[in-house]
């Protein structure tokens, strides 16, 4: 749909805009500071890129029709609802990467 109405330029600016979120993720997984934090940032990156390449072959008919839809851009309110639920899941593993290398805040009586 994108690519009808804006063209190869709609198209490219849709996977730059995946690529930024794939290297967001990609970059989360290697601030994480546990092995678990890691492993599931690198599964939910895993699943984007699964679902984009799915998705984006199916389109332009190189892979078969399946029901993969495009994260964050297809119709369907589970997909968007569990992508966001994943997203939320590496915001968290960012965070927690960046919190550990801080020093507790010690509150001092006055």
């Amino acid at each position: 749909m994108v690519g009808e109405a804006f063209g190869f330029v709609g198209c490219a600016l849709v996977l730059a805009l995946y690529a930024l979120i794939v290297w967001r993720g990609l970059r989360i997984l290697t601030m994480a500071k546990n092995l678990f934090g890691a492993l599931i940032a690198g599964g939910i990156v895993g699943m984007v890129l699964f679902q984009m390449f799915v998705n984006v072959g199916m389109t332009i008919g190189i892979m078969p029709i399946t029901g993969i839809p495009l994260p964050l851009f297809s119709y369907g309110g589970s997909s968007v609802l569990m992508t966001f639920m994943a997203f939320g899941l590496l915001q968290s593993i960012h965070v927690q990467g960046l919190a550990v290398g801080k020093k507790p805040q010690v509150a001092t009586a006055a």
